[in-house]
């Protein structure tokens, strides 16, 4: 009976060792599954606001970054530059159809067309707006300065004299919001 004595205290002290070791592991993965769910959260809530704070960015662009809208003295933006000065000479890029009025609802003026490579000189300017962010301009031809100033004759050739010619293609096609005219530098 003696013996037995040592021998119970050891088991009682081995399954009180053990159990201890099975409780920190218990323990220390419930920690561990704690501290993961944690982190997988924070996560969640970082990338939220991530997001959150891109839509704010963007939801705040200011009225003055809209290329489309029209100047106002208010604007922070001064008044945007003159798209033209003139005198200006151009060259069609494509031929040109030719308008009665400076406006895109306008009649063309039938039979005529300014044919491709033909240089023109503008005595008038008007500014449309803007189509898809280009702005659409209208000029009023007159014969090439440099035909002009050397009283060079008359060579048959249609420049849209008495019309208006609009510099960017509104029509669908190939040339849909595309520049028709290239200003000619000297």
């Amino acid at each position: 009976h003696i013996g037995q004595v040592p021998l119970r205290a050891m088991n009682y002290r081995r399954s009180r060792e053990a159990s201890s070791i099975f409780l920190g592991t218990r323990r220390l993965r419930q920690w561990l599954i704690g501290t993961i769910a944690i982190g997988a959260f924070v996560a969640v809530q970082v990338f939220a606001f991530v997001q959150r704070s891109q839509t704010a960015l963007r939801a705040r662009i200011p009225p003055e970054a809209d290329e489309n809208q029209e100047w106002h003295p208010l604007l922070r933006k001064g008044r945007p530059p003159s798209p033209l000065k003139l005198p200006a000479s151009f060259e069609a890029l494509t031929s040109l159809s030719i308008y009665t009025a400076p406006r895109l609802d306008a009649d063309l003026i039938p039979g005529r067309v300014v044919q491709k490579g033909t240089h023109f000189s503008v005595e008038e300017v008007v500014f449309q707006g803007k189509l898809r962010g280009q702005d659409v301009i209208f000029l009023k031809p007159k014969r090439v300065y440099y035909k002009a100033s050397r009283n060079m004759p008359d060579d048959g050739e249609d420049y849209g004299q008495g019309g208006w010619l609009c510099d960017l293609g509104t029509e669908k096609g190939p040339w849909f919001c595309r520049k028709l005219v290239k200003r000619l530098r000297v």
